[in-house]
């Protein structure tokens, strides 16, 4: 046998001993993005000029997790984050922002948009990015967002999986 033969044995050993130690830490539960369900993702369609937008949904898991972050192809925004509206004197809605198309059901509202840490998912309950709530702002747009197309959103879950959710653009909810 050569001194080749003899590396490409060991080198093939030793690649198979590592795959066996991985399958081996393993866990027999599923990942998060298999039991977690997106639902009813949407944005509205945005002006020409508009820097920013936002995505509304809903986040169900059968165990306590957490949203710690949310990302979109650099194709569609620089940045996407984690938003939650405040009232700031019993108002709803959202203010209105520089650059960035609202709608017409929130003008004149009073509220603060704050990026909070994380969104708790707990296990078996309905989590709603809804106007005048949380949200995930699309920030430093590439292009407009355009009535009847759609782009992935992938959210980082604390429990290590990804969920990846196809956005709808559109001019009223699901």
């Amino acid at each position: 046998m050569t001194l080749r033969r003899r590396i490409g044995v060991g080198t093939t050993a030793l690649v198979a001993l590592a795959a066996l130690l991985v399958t081996g830490c393993g866990s027999s539960t599923p990942a998060a993005s298999d039991s977690v369900e997106v639902s009813g993702a949407w944005a509205r369609p945005t002006l020409p000029s508009a820097t920013e937008a936002v995505v509304y949904l809903s986040v169900t898991s059968p165990e306590d997790d957490t949203v710690v972050s949310a990302t979109v192809p650099a194709s569609v925004a620089r940045a996407a984050t984690l938003h939650e509206s405040m009232l700031l004197d019993g108002s709803d809605g959202m203010a209105p922002m520089p650059n960035m198309d609202m709608g017409d059901d929130d003008a004149g509202a009073t509220t603060e948009s704050m990026p909070p840490a994380t969104v708790p998912l707990p296990a078996g309950e309905v989590t709603v990015f809804e106007p005048g709530g949380l949200h995930v702002m699309l920030l430093g747009l590439v292009q407009p967002l355009v009535a009847d197309t759609t782009f992935p959103l992938t959210l980082r879950l604390e429990r290590g999986g990804d969920v990846v959710v196809e956005v709808e653009v559109r001019t009223n909810a699901p």
